[in-house]
């Protein structure tokens, strides 16, 4: 019987309480198990963890405050690692831009990607629009917008 299986979410307790995926399971002659896991961080785990270090994490919680749209960057790079450093509308469009995609939802992904990227442009031109100076509750008022 497995405790893990391919895939699963886990929290390894090596002193870091670091978050990770099963990536091989590997089953001992005596009949125990160890684990190979992938740090959220993009690093493999070299060490084989036995199910005494580790902890399934509920995809859902994690999936909250990580979610894997966010994190999919192949470079292993967090969107809000950059748009931590930009103001609000700067931040929105990049975030945006970055999820384009990759949000999973009750619309076929092309369509989604295009609401995303939709996002993207309202944030950037509100951006302008306040660059402009012209507050954007009158946008479209003054003859400009």
């Amino acid at each position: 019987m497995s405790y893990f299986k391919l895939g699963d979410r886990v929290a390894v307790l090596d002193g870091h309480n670091t978050f990770a995926t099963i990536i091989q399971v590997v089953f001992e002659p005596d009949g125990s198990e160890r684990y190979a896991v992938q740090y959220d961080d993009g690093q493999t785990g070299t060490p084989v963890w036995s199910a005494f270090d580790l902890l399934p994490v509920k995809t859902e919680l994690h999936d909250i405050n990580q979610p894997s749209y966010y994190t999919a960057h192949p470079g292993g790079i967090e969107y809000i690692e950059i748009t931590r450093h930009m103001n609000f509308n700067l931040g929105n469009a990049v975030k945006y831009i970055w999820r384009a995609g990759l949000k999973a939802g009750s619309l076929d992904g092309q369509s989604m990607a295009c609401d995303d990227l939709r996002k993207a442009i309202n944030y950037i031109e509100e951006e302008i629009t306040v660059r402009k100076g012209e507050p954007s509750y009158l946008k479209g008022l003054s003859g400009n917008g």
